[in-house]
């Protein structure tokens, strides 16, 4: 719980030193002991959110929490805010909220040139721009480096490589 999570935290710092706390992932959190949340977990994802970041202030440590996106989000487009699972919170008490997307995974008729390719989109970031960045996956050790130029491009349809479109019956 957010209790036990920041009372480690504070050990580790005064024995050990720490700079970043990773939290894998926020959903498998609970809140205050005790605290009666109801049915709800808007309310306890809000008192997890509000913990992690005084957290942060109080040790001065940076604080990377993992969350997860609604099971509803269009799995074809990078997540935004509002596919964010008890997303209130979050997107309130974050500097930075950030979405990793591999378009690959969900299409893979995709083809090759998506194989390696990540979109890290900048969602929100209090302190500087927003904005995508694309990145090269490298599977083998879960990683990301730059990418080298723009995003790579969509496969041609058929009906496009032979120069024939149709619209409303017609052939142009």
């Amino acid at each position: 719980n957010i209790q036990q999570l920041r009372s480690m935290a504070r050990k580790l710092k005064r024995t050990r030193g720490l700079d970043v706390l990773m939290v894998d992932y926020i959903g498998l959190m609970s809140g205050i002991p005790g605290k009666k949340y109801g049915e709800t977990r808007v309310y306890e994802t809000q008192d997890i959110t509000t913990g992690l970041k005084s957290l942060a202030k109080e040790l001065d440590i940076a604080v990377v929490a993992l969350a997860q996106v609604n099971r509803g989000s269009d799995p074809k487009r990078p997540p935004t805010m509002r596919d964010l699972r008890d997303s209130g919170s979050i997107e309130q008490d974050a500097d930075i909220v950030a979405f990793i997307h591999r378009p690959i995974q969900e299409q893979p008729e995709l083809g090759e040139n998506f194989q390696n390719y990540a979109l890290l989109r900048l969602a929100k970031n209090r302190q500087g721009a927003t904005g995508d960045v694309h990145l090269f996956y490298r599977g083998e050790i879960t990683g990301f480096e730059g990418w080298a130029g723009g995003p790579p491009r969509e496969p041609i349809a058929a009906e496009q490589k032979t120069g024939r479109f149709t619209k409303k019956g017609m052939d142009f």
